[in-house]
């Protein structure tokens, strides 16, 4: 990087003949809590002391590039965990220090199993609006699906679907809808490959009032759109296409919808024209 941008700044104007990085200001981002990087020998990591004299090649061009780096600003305040006990236990087992209380608190929110599971009132106003957890994919998709029938049978709203649809890309072309074969050998694909390749997408995407949505993807850091934050769909926008809906309980949509309101449960996005407070629309892709 530092070879490029001299090499790109040299002639120009702001350009200092001599400095590295070809005299622009660069800062340095991360986490360095984080783990070390892989298959890679101590040498290799640049906060790692060498002796200079004893490095050739690279190595030592990269560790005097970094000891450039001489002020450090360290963010303290904590602005996506809100929650003071969950914040606490996180400050802690980043730093490896994790205490007794946080593993009382941890085996607290246990569901368990046997007798204690089945005591469990789940229509009991402190469980209406809790997260569950599971390392289980497939209790993960039965929990959306009855927690999405319960929703829209306690609501009275219409559960709609919409079966994706998978396209090619063919190079100097543009996308193109599968053909049989095509379709055939989608099909016959192995499911876990099938389901890495797609990011576990959804074949059928079930879309309702009343639903609550996770965020799976860092959309926008600066609005707090990001992989964790959760909101409740407010309004669904068909398809100016869509043929008109009957009064069934299940929809199985044309078209994709135009868009989808949601109003998140914590944003820093600006209040929009005729929308409340907290509420984005979503396209579909």
């Amino acid at each position: 990087m530092e070879r490029s941008i001299a090499i790109g700044k040299e002639g120009g104007e702001g350009h200092c003949a001599g400095i590295t990085w070809g005299g622009v200001n660069i800062i340095l981002c991360g986490d360095l809590h984080q783990f070390l990087p892989v298959a890679q020998g101590p040498q290799e990591f640049l906060f790692y002391l060498i002796v200079l004299g004893n490095t050739t090649g690279d190595t030592a061009i990269r560790r005097r590039l970094y000891e450039e780096f001489n002020i450090v600003v360290i963010l303290k305040e904590q602005m996506r965990v809100t929650d003071p006990v969950w914040r606490d236990m996180l400050v802690h087992l980043r730093r490896g220090k994790v205490w007794q209380r946080h593993l009382t608190m941890l085996r607290s929110l246990i569901l368990g199993q046997g007798s204690r599971a089945a005591a469990l009132d789940f229509h009991d106003g402190s469980w209406v609006h809790a997260s569950l957890v599971t390392p289980r994919c497939a209790v993960r998709t039965l929990w959306n699906k009855n927690g999405t029938c319960k929703s829209c049978t306690k609501l009275g709203n219409q559960l709609f679907l919409y079966t994706a649809e998978d396209h090619m890309f063919n190079e100097g072309e543009s996308w193109t809808e599968l053909n049989l074969p095509e379709r055939y050998a989608v099909a016959n694909q192995s499911k876990t490959n099938y389901c890495r390749h797609k990011k576990d997408l959804p074949n059928i995407i079930k879309l309702a009032k009343g639903m609550t949505v996770l965020v799976t993807q860092n959309i926008e850091t600066d609005l707090n759109l990001t992989n964790g934050s959760w909101g409740i769909i407010v309004n669904i926008i068909l398809n100016e296409d869509e043929p008109p809906l009957g009064t069934e309980a299940v929809v199985r949509l044309k078209y994709l919808p135009a868009y989808v309101l949601v109003k998140m449960a914590r944003t820093r996005a600006s209040k929009l024209p005729n929308l409340e407070e907290g509420v984005i629309p979503v396209e579909p892709v």
